[in-house]
């Protein structure tokens, strides 16, 4: 992963006795949330002279002007500017040399979009070396709705921030790696939101799986306990009365466990164990609900199990996601959505969770992860300190 790589060298200036050659770069976004950094800067963001930070730094480690005028104007156009190593690669026959400002960019980007519940759109870079830079456009300029009602400014802890990033290099490769993958998966599931909400929705329980199967790959589970395996065990109980070999029912289940992922319960439980409580009070972009049944804490598992199944259904057969499941999402809402909701309330059948409650979810989980596993210095000061 580039972006650790990148943060390794920065974080060691000196290799072999001399100074690594690095360049100073500069790299674009669009935020359609304004941003800024909390601690330096209260969210009054009328009375502050520090409204150019969204995160504050000395433009060598990873710093994000808001180069936009006003600060506040929306979509807010943010400078990220970082010094970029130069990497060789031999690729086949080819070696290929030069800093790799896109990846590590890009990673920067679907990090902080998980931290602040908004996909920042990369516009490119824009300088290099001190020498402006202007390649042709090759991302285009997404429009994304915006979100129904006035968005509340979105905080971030550079100091925090600092510590996921210098973790970074310094946790464990594979751990580093799942939760990057995951960033960008997030990222991927809130900018195809507008367009297509069921693969935006599949793609964030992917994000999830995507650090869960990595976190619990070694977790073991019992045969005699599995949902999955209730019909098989009634089947296997029959056996034993008939051939009373305890070895070699054991065996037979321990074949059964071991052909099994358990993606479904490593979901589960990569959720229940990094779901922080903050989940349970009211979200700051839908204060007021969404108009649908609340689900309370108590039913947190069985309505898990709804989303994953949703998700199977879609990726298996190509079953949509109910409609109910973009409100929220957007100020435009689909009458069929509406009509589908209305239904639901007043009656106890089970729903798929809304995109905004699950996508909530997911944006807690991983970043109680990046603290928890990426920069647990940062898990022990909260501890602390509260």
């Amino acid at each position: 992963m580039s972006l650790a790589w990148n943060t390794r060298l920065l974080l060691s200036p000196y290799v072999g006795g001399g100074p690594i050659e690095a360049v100073p770069v500069e790299f674009h976004f669009l935020s359609h949330r304004e941003l800024y950094d909390s601690t330096i800067r209260s969210a009054d963001r009328h009375h502050s002279s520090a409204g150019e930070w969204a995160v504050y730094g000395d433009h060598h480690w990873y710093t994000v002007a808001v180069i936009t005028r006003p600060v506040y104007a929306i979509p807010q156009e943010l400078c990220l500017s970082f010094d970029c190593f130069h990497k060789t690669e031999k690729i086949g026959s080819s070696v290929m040399a030069g800093p790799p400002i896109d990846e590590v960019a890009f990673e920067f980007g679907a990090l902080l979009s998980v931290l602040v519940r908004e996909p920042l759109l990369p516009v490119g870079t824009r300088r290099i070396d001190g020498k402006p830079i202007r390649f042709e456009d090759r991302y285009g300029a997404i429009r994304r709705s915006r979100h129904p009602g006035a968005v509340p400014a979105a905080g971030i802890n550079s100091v925090e921030l600092r510590a996921i990033i210098a973790g970074l290099p310094s946790a464990k490769e594979a751990d580093a790696n799942a939760i990057l993958a995951a960033s960008r998966l997030y990222h991927a599931g809130l900018s195809l939101s507008t367009y297509d909400i069921s693969a935006a929705y599949f793609t964030l329980v992917s994000a999830i799986e995507c650090v869960s199967g990595h976190h619990l790959e070694q977790k073991s589970f019992e045969f005699d306990g599995l949902e999955k395996f209730k019909s098989v065990a009634e089947v296997i109980n029959k056996i034993s009365s008939l051939v009373g070999d305890a070895a070699l029912i054991a065996q037979l289940k321990c074949e059964l466990l071991r052909a099994e992922n358990f993606v479904w319960q490593k979901f589960r439980d990569f959720i229940e164990e990094f779901l922080p409580d903050e989940f349970w009070q009211p979200d700051e972009l839908h204060p007021n609900g969404l108009g649908l049944p609340t689900i309370e804490r108590s039913a947190l598992r069985r309505f898990l199990r709804e989303a994953y199944s949703a998700r199977s259904a879609f990726a298996h057969t190509g079953a949509p996601f109910p409609l109910h499941v973009e409100i929220g999402v957007s100020d435009r809402i689909d009458v069929r959505a509406m009509l589908e909701a209305l239904a639901l309330v007043g009656s106890s059948t089970r729903f798929v969770p809304p995109f905004v409650w699950f996508e909530r979810l997911t944006h807690l989980v991983l970043r109680e992860y990046l603290v928890r596993v990426i920069a647990p210095g940062r898990a022990e000061d909260r501890a602390m300190h509260g």
